[in-house]
Formats: structure tokens, sequence, C-alpha cells
């Protein structure tokens, strides 16, 4: 029988969809994007910013600073798939009446079951941190961190959440000698440790 796509990113919704956007570079796409990266930006504001309310604690939320990491990786092939493009690794065919669920584990119609392996080659850290002012007028700093694998070609960039399906997914900008990486959290899966709904954008010298 004719199988069909079993794409994660189908699980994960976010303002770029699920290709991360496709905007123009008019310094061409790098070779490389590995190396250290200064948060420059956040939901297009300077740092420090955007004092957003967390449901969870009832705090406001500022972000001060944040870095990220990027491990060397190959760039990889994107794919057109019934989800939006893709990167090849992130990209598997299941037998028809199977299904996936938010954890990557494919679900037989026999009952038996088995996890997707995980795309991305090249390891990511991430730092940000942030101001917490809670409503009885304290206020806390402290580091949210999170890691895991990352995918990118041309101008996509998809950062995987460490053993989740839920991570980030955004776009390159290489122009006026540096390179620009604005990404923003998925909407579906287990949470990653960045304010919910914010567009973070790094750079570092090209």
């Amino acid at each position: 029988m004719i199988g069909r796509w079993a794409v994660p990113c189908a699980l994960l919704v976010s303002v770029f969809g699920c290709d991360g956007g496709v905007l123009s570079q008019p310094d061409g796409p790098p070779s490389s994007i590995a190396g250290d990266y200064t948060l420059a930006a956040v939901d297009g504001a300077a740092l420090p910013c955007c004092a957003l309310p967390d449901s969870a604690s009832g705090a406001r939320v500022t972000v001060l600073a944040g870095t990220l990491t990027l491990g060397e990786a190959a760039a990889e092939e994107w794919v057109a798939t019934p989800a939006g493009w893709m990167a090849k690794s992130c990209v598997h065919e299941i037998p028809n009446g199977a299904g996936v669920d938010t954890a990557n584990v494919v679900h037989m119609p026999d009952g038996s079951s088995y996890r997707l392996p995980e795309c991305g080659d090249g390891s990511y850290g991430m730092v940000l941190t942030v101001r917490s002012d809670y409503p009885d007028g304290r206020s806390a700093t402290s580091t949210r961190t999170t890691a895991g694998k990352y995918v990118w070609g041309e101008d996509r960039l998809r950062l995987v959440g460490s053993g989740s399906t839920r991570g980030l997914s955004g776009q390159i900008v290489a122009a006026s000698g540096e390179i620009g990486i604005t990404v923003q959290p998925t909407t579906v899966g287990p949470p990653v440790p960045v304010p919910p709904g914010q567009t973070l954008r790094f750079v570092r010298a090209r």
C-alpha cells in the first residue's frame, strides 16, 4: 500500500508556518551558521523587553539578555510536504492507518508502535536571562536554558526541543556583514523554557 507522510511539523504551528518563512538574502545564503549569537531583539523591540504576562505564575516576564550557540551542521535539502517545506531528515513515511502522536511515536493499526528518529545533526543551546515581576511587588532574575538539535538550509531553520516535537522555527537572513536568526516557539507539544509567543532575533558577525 502507498504510505503517507509523517511530518512532525504537521503538529507544529507558528507564525512562520512549518517552513519557517522565506525571506530574500542580499548577501546570499551562508555556508555555515555555526557560532555564538547574541539576542538583539524580542518582538522587534530592543532589550529589555517586553513585560509579557506568565499565566502560570502571574508575573510579568521581561527578557534582559540571551545567547544562542549553534554547533557545526551541514545545510540540508528541504522538500515540499503536505505540511509545508521541511528538511529531509525531518520527513518520514508511515503505513496507511498509522498515526503519530506529539511525542513522535508512530502507532500502528496492529497496536505496535515505534518512535521516529529525531531530525537534525547539529547541536544548539539557548540561554535567556529574564526578570519576573510579581503582583505582590517581588522581582526575581533567572535564566532559562534549552538545548537540542537543529536543522537548517538556505534561509530556513528549526531548533528541535530535546526529547519533544516542540521547538522553535524561523528564518536566517545574511546581510550587511552579519547573520540574523529569528525564531519563535511552536504552539503544540511540551513547553520550551522561553516566554510563550515571543519572537527572538539573534545576530552574529558574518
